[in-house]
């Protein structure tokens, strides 16, 4: 991970390890609830990006977190770069200004 900010204590534009799995945005409630969804010892290694991606996003959604229209998963490797589409949500956007 890296960020442009110092907040976890590592100086700006540091590439900090990180060896489990970073939830944002969360709250302890969301992290409590995708631990319970797990199976009994199950490794970062065990874990299906796109599922639990997906699994996430419905768990910040019912926590009222501000995420949605789509869940999107980008891999990038030597060869290519990959996009895809992993779920969609149909609400309706903001009403328009007058």
């Amino acid at each position: 991970m890296m960020t442009d900010h110092s907040d976890r204590g590592t100086p700006p534009f540091t590439i900090e390890d990180i060896r489990e799995v970073l939830i944002l945005p969360a709250t302890q409630s969301i992290l409590t609830r995708f631990k319970e969804g797990l199976p009994t010892g199950t490794s970062v290694d065990d874990l299906d990006a796109e599922r639990e991606a997906v699994r996430i996003l419905e768990i910040q959604r019912q926590e009222k977190m501000h995420v949605g229209a789509f869940a999107q998963i980008t891999t990038v490797t030597r060869e290519c770069i990959t996009t895809k589409i992993l779920q969609r949500w149909p609400e309706q956007g903001p009403a328009p200004q007058s």
